[in-house]
């Protein structure tokens, strides 16, 4: 664990982009 603050930040922002994307419309 070299990067422990960049864990998982890519795909959990992804995850709740799309998940706010689809609940906008």
């Amino acid at each position: 664990m070299a990067n422990p603050k960049h864990r998982h930040t890519k795909m959990r922002r992804d995850k709740r982009r799309t998940h706010d994307r689809l609940r906008l419309p």
